[in-house]
C-alpha cells in the first residue's frame, strides 16, 4: 500500500515555490520570471551534485529528479524538433494558454488609459483606450506565463521522478532483503 508522507520542510518549500510561480504569473514581472528561472536551474544543478555525492534516499531522489526534469527540459525550452513531439510539455502549453486567457484582463488593466475601462473586443484583443488595444498573445506576458508554467512543470515532474525513484528503492531493498534472508537460511 502506498502511503503519502512528507516533511514539513518539503511542504514549506513547495508552498514557497508555488508562491513564486503565482507571483510570476499574476504580476507579469520580468524580475519574478528570472527568480523562477534561477530557482529551476539551481535545483537542477543541486540535484545533479546530490546524485553524484549523496547517499541512500537522497541519492535515489536526486537521481530520479535529475532524470525526469532532464528529460522534460529539452522538450519544453528548446526551439528544436523536440517541441513538436507529444509529451507533458504540450499539456503545460495548454495550461499556460488557459492561464494567459484568464489573466489577460488583469495584465491589460496595467496599461489602460485614464477614464477608460478595459474590455474584451474580440479574440486575442482587449480594448484599453479609445484607440488602444492590448494583444493577449503578442505581449511579453505570454512568454513569461509560458516559461513560468514550464518551470513549475519541470519542478513538479522532477519531484514525481524523485518520488518514483524512492519507491523503486523501497521495492529493490525488499527484494534484496528477501534474497539475503533466503541465502542466509540455506547456509
Amino acid at each position: 500500500m502506498l502511503t503519502l508522507s512528507f516533511k514539513l520542510r518539503s511542504m514549506l518549500l513547495g508552498v514557497a515555490v508555488f508562491g513564486i510561480v503565482c507571483a510570476t504569473v499574476f504580476s507579469g514581472s520580468v524580475w519574478w520570471a528570472r527568480v523562477l528561472d534561477v530557482l529551476v536551474w539551481g535545483a537542477l544543478v543541486g540535484v545533479i551534485i546530490a546524485a553524484s555525492v549523496g547517499h541512500g534516499g537522497t541519492r535515489y531522489f536526486s537521481l530520479g529528479f535529475a532524470i525526469a526534469a532532464g528529460l522534460y527540459v529539452p522538450m519544453a525550452f528548446s526551439g528544436t524538433l523536440l517541441q513538436r513531439l507529444p509529451g507533458p510539455h504540450v499539456l503545460a502549453d495548454e495550461l499556460a494558454k488557459w492561464i494567459q486567457e484568464g489573466m489577460a484582463l488583469t495584465h491589460a488593466k496595467r496599461v489602460v488609459e485614464p477614464g477608460f475601462e478595459a474590455k474584451y473586443e474580440n479574440e486575442g484583443m482587449i480594448r484599453v483606450g479609445p484607440r488602444s488595444v492590448y494583444f493577449i498573445w503578442q505581449s511579453g506576458d505570454w512568454e513569461r506565463t509560458q516559461r513560468s508554467v514550464h518551470c513549475a512543470t519541470t519542478l513538479l515532474l522532477g519531484c514525481l521522478g524523485g518520488a518514483l525513484a524512492l519507491r523503486f528503492r523501497a521495492i529493490d531493498e525488499k527484494a534484496e532483503g528477501a534474497t539475503f534472508y533466503r541465502a542466509a537460511r540455506r547456509k
